[in-house]
């Protein structure tokens, strides 16, 4: 022994599942009164005996966990096969080692190891203080969180693969071993390479997990147990999704993905591997997948279904594994397409059409038709444009009107009629109820018409003549009419209504404006040579 430690006496009590009963072989340098405090703080039973009873097998029956805690215990060919009997009903043992293959504790780990079937040889001494020295699996967060041990000193290593866990690390070098025979039903063989780490009670709550885990039933380890299998080669259908790796234990993974989960989810055909380490040994498998179509189903939608006439539409497809595609629109022009999400397709008549979608991807097909897919509305009703005097009239019954000047939009400008203001090219666009457009227009139109406004006006033409007053009018309107030929008066308000008409022959005329509302209104006085259209404004006194 490298030197004598005085030992913890008090230990922090945990909880346990269940009480056990842990045999503990008396040693030179009383690393047994650690295990017992520990041992005992979780609940269990602890037994202290003499290395003699390793020479038969008394203590089977009073025994479900035997911790040999000094590397110098006189292992003799019996003692070790009472060992391997005992291991072999199920229970598992603690043999310590030290930093010397040589010694007792380290032939026997390793005698017992080859005779229940395993293959472990000792590496060799690594020297100084190994820390911090890694916890590595279960051990190292069941059922307590253990961090690395920051005292370890010296230590015998060793690389191990099959039915072993390595659970003690320090750069790269393995020191703390759990070997887990392939015979089922028996139990585990534990080994930590150096015994000052438990003598200066290095780290209480990873001897608990060690005892912990040797109470659990027996279970295989290493790559046998996690045996790196991804599976047989395998084809799915496009759009599944397979988890690899699953099962898999090891210390660390390398996808050919470049992950380093345990596992991964693929959906894209590949060969995939993984390789993994654990214990300083690694192992590698590779699986390919194939993922192909397993069915196919044309679907598609046209991005306006109701359209108006000489106008067109989209279509979006939205068929399942479709890798070619052969559309028809009758009535459409284009009336064919092979593009995926075929766009500009127009109709120029009134009705109802068909679409019909047919796809392939080399070994299936499919087929949609879609009746009356598409409306085309009705065209709207004809428009033009009339003139009388500087007012231009359009067909009435649209939806909805807008003028424009010279090409320009006029603002406001959304009835059925237009006071042109000006002279030059106008023209309307209707939008019937279906929102579908008609156009009109008219060239060279002259605004004859100039106004005083907020003055009486006075608008003549030739030897004709008509004023109007008072503006803005109030209960009356006075007109003065100097022409002798027969004449006709119409009063309009700004939605094109008629509210008012007479045919007049005096020179002065009164309109009854009392029951107007306030607003803006038309006058037309028509002769049979001359018309004139005057706007005018009724504003009432309160």
């Amino acid at each position: 022994m490298k030197q004598s430690y005085l030992f913890l006496t008090g230990f922090l009590i945990s909880s346990q599942l269940f009480s056990a009963n842990i045999t503990i072989i008396q040693g030179t340098f009383n690393a047994e009164a650690i295990w017992s405090g520990v041992a005992t703080s979780m609940g269990h039973t602890v037994s202290v005996q003499p290395e003699t009873i390793l020479d038969n097998t008394a203590f089977f029956s009073t025994t479900d966990v035997l911790i040999t805690p000094d590397y110098n215990v006189n292992y003799s060919a019996l003692r070790n096969s009472n060992i391997i009997a005992f291991m072999q009903t199920g229970k598992s043992v603690y043999l310590q080692s030290e930093y010397d293959l040589v010694f007792n504790g380290n032939q026997a780990y390793q005698s017992i190891v080859n005779s229940l079937g395993g293959s472990f040889t000792w590496t060799g001494t690594v020297a100084g203080v190994l820390a911090p020295m890694n916890v590595l699996g279960s051990l190292a967060t069941t059922p307590l969180t253990v961090a690395p041990l920051t005292y370890f000193w010296y230590g015998c290593n060793s690389t191990i693969c099959n039915y072993f866990d390595s659970f003690l690390e320090y750069q790269g070098q393995y020191f703390g071993f759990t070997f887990c025979p392939p015979a089922s039903g028996t139990g585990r063989l534990m080994t930590t390479s150096d015994q000052d780490w438990i003598l200066q009670s290095t780290s209480l709550d990873l001897m608990q997990n060690m005892l912990s885990l040797l109470l659990t039933p027996p279970s295989a380890c290493g790559f046998i147990s996690s045996s790196i299998n991804l599976g047989n080669d395998t084809t799915l259908c496009t759009g599944d999704h397979l988890l690899l790796g699953s099962g898999i234990s090891a210390t660390s993974y390398l996808w050919s993905t470049g992950a380093t989960t345990g596992v991964i989810i693929v959906d894209t055909t590949a060969s995939y591997w993984l390789q993994i380490t654990a214990g300083g040994c690694t192992a590698l498998d590779t699986i390919n997948v194939l993922f192909n179509p397993c069915a196919i189903n044309a679907l598609f939608a046209p991005a306006d279904s109701l359209i108006c006439p000489g106008t067109c539409t989209d279509f979006i497809d939205l068929s399942l594994n479709a890798a070619a595609y052969i559309w028809s629109f009758p009535g459409g022009n284009p009336s064919v397409s092979s593009d995926v999400n075929p766009t500009g397709i127009c109709y120029n008549i009134p009705g109802t059409y068909d679409v019909t979608l047919i796809i392939t991807n080399g070994n299936l097909s499919d087929t949609l038709l879609l009746s009356n897919c598409i409306t085309v509305y009705p065209a709207p009703a004809p428009q033009g444009i009339t003139q009388s005097g500087d007012t231009l009239f359009a067909n009435q019954g649209a939806a909805s009107y807008q003028w424009y000047h010279d090409g320009n939009l006029i603002p406001g400008a959304t009835g059925y009629y237009y006071i042109a203001d000006a002279s030059g090219n106008f023209n309307v666009v209707c939008v019937d109820v279906n929102g579908c457009e008609v156009e009109a227009v008219i060239f060279d139109v002259i605004a004859a018409i100039s106004e005083l406004d907020g003055q009486p006006a006075l608008l003549t033409e030739g030897s004709a003549g008509l004023s109007i007053t008072p503006i803005p009018a109030d209960q009356f309107l006075q007109l003065s009419i100097q022409t002798q030929t027969p004449s006709e008066i119409s009063i309009y308000d700004m939605v094109g209504k008629e509210i008012y008409y007479s045919k007049i022959k005096n020179s002065v005329s009164i309109i009854q404006t009392g029951n107007f509302d306030d607003g803006v209104y038309i006058i037309q006085f028509n002769t049979e040579t001359s018309s004139f259209i005057k706007k005018f404004i009724v504003h009432h006194s309160h």
